[in-house]
């Protein structure tokens, strides 16, 4: 039994998929209670496998022609949209003496779980350090990265512009990035 907690009550779907070759080999429904669905599997002969959970009746069920614009309906988020929204740096320029890391802030705007990736690039977007290559927590829009103003070789960064990018990864595809840039004094 896998059991999913924190979702709107509801009948949710889910779909499982091998990870290797990315085809669906199942898909069952469920109802949620209390903020609680449990989901009864077969026993699977797939070691490796992933699964998405859509509730029923919203954008992402596409066999409901549900046009109900009652108070009831849950509002969906279309992922191919607007998923990340930069937050501004404390400070930029950053003087190296004076500061000793830089905290990247920003919002993500996503309901399936989501990896991100946050890279820190040179002006010839050359990787110079990449900060994360995981799962966002998809319980809170607010999320942060800390940058130390080091290289990947844990060597200080010399003075001028760097870019930091932010990627937004699920189903195995980029759906969004966000880019910036930070100035470095010495």
């Amino acid at each position: 039994i896998l059991t999913i907690q924190g979702l709107l009550d509801g009948v949710y779907e889910a779909n499982f998929f091998d990870t290797w070759t990315g085809e669906y080999f199942l898909t069952t429904q469920s109802s949620s209670t209390y903020g609680f669905l449990s989901i009864s599997l077969p026993s699977l002969s797939k070691s490796d496998f992933a699964f998405k959970v859509y509730l029923k009746g919203t954008s992402q069920d596409s066999t409901s022609n549900n046009n109900d614009s009652s108070d009831n309906q849950i509002p969906t988020i279309n992922l191919e949209g607007k998923l990340i929204e930069l937050l501004p740096l404390d400070k930029n320029p950053v003087k190296i003496n004076e500061n000793k890391e830089i905290k990247i802030k920003f919002l993500v705007n996503i309901q399936v779980p989501s990896k991100v990736k946050v890279t820190i690039y040179d002006l010839n977007m050359n990787i110079v350090k990449e900060l994360t290559n995981g799962w966002l927590k998809v319980s809170h829009p607010y999320q942060e990265f800390m940058w130390d103003i080091k290289d990947k070789n844990n060597k200080e960064v010399s003075s001028g512009i760097y870019i930091y990018k932010i990627d937004i990864i699920n189903d195995y595809k980029v759906k969004d990035t966000k880019l910036n840039k930070i100035m470095i004094i010495r």
